[in-house]
C-alpha cells in the first residue's frame, strides 16, 4: 500500500449503511495526509525492535486468552523471554503490552507475518515458550490451547520453503 498518494476512490462509492467501512476509508484518508504534510514519518525499514515487540505481543495474547492476566503467566514469560531474547528483553515494554493489548488484536496474522523471520527451530521454540506460558498457573485454558494451537498453524502455514537457510538466528541461546 503506497502511504504517499491518496485513494482514487470517489467518497460517492461509500456505502452509507456501512458506517465501518467509512470510518476505515476516512482513517485511511487521515493517515495519508498526515504522511503527506510530514506529521507521520514512515519508516523505510523495520524498527530494530519489531522482532521483539512481535514476540511480546504473541505472548501477552496467550496470556489474554483465558481473560485474566495471571502474575505466574507474566513471570514465566519475563524469564524465558530474558532467555530467549538475552538484553534485548525489555520487562516494562512486555508488561505494558500485556496491560495494554488491543481488543482487536489479531494473533494470528502476526504470527503469519512472523514466520518468514523464523527457522523451524525459532518456530518450535516460539510454541514451545507459549506453552510453557499457557501452562504456568498449573492449567492450560482451553482457549489459551486454542489460541496456540491456531498460532502454531499460522506459523507453519506462511513459513518459507528454504527457512533452515535464513542466516543469523534472532535468539540469543
Amino acid at each position: 500500500r503506497d502511504l504517499h498518494s491518496f485513494p482514487t476512490r470517489r467518497s460517492s462509492d461509500l456505502e452509507p449503511e456501512n458506517p465501518a467501512q467509512i470510518e476505515a476509508e476516512l482513517t485511511d484518508l487521515e493517515h495519508r495526509v498526515q504522511v503527506a504534510i510530514g506529521r507521520v514519518v514512515v519508516p523505510k525499514e523495520a524498527q530494530p525492535d519489531d522482532f521483539e515487540r512481535a514476540i511480546y505481543h504473541l505472548i501477552a495474547g496467550v496470556i489474554r486468552a483465558d481473560g485474566r492476566i495471571e502474575a505466574s503467566e507474566v513471570l514465566t514469560a519475563e524469564a524465558i523471554g530474558q532467555k530467549m531474547l538475552g538484553t534485548r528483553f525489555k520487562s516494562l515494554a512486555f508488561r505494558e503490552t500485556c496491560s495494554h493489548l488491543k481488543e482487536d488484536f489479531d494473533a494470528l496474522a502476526l504470527a503469519a507475518a512472523l514466520s518468514s523471520s523464523l527457522d523451524e527451530e525459532g518456530r518450535q521454540m516460539v510454541i514451545e515458550c507459549l506453552t510453557t506460558v499457557a501452562q504456568a498457573d498449573g492449567e492450560m485454558a482451553p482457549r489459551e490451547q486454542s489460541l496456540i494451537a491456531s498460532i502454531e498453524r499460522a506459523l507453519k502455514e506462511r513459513a518459507p520453503a528454504t527457512a533452515s537457510d535464513q542466516g543469523e538466528s534472532r535468539w540469543e541461546g
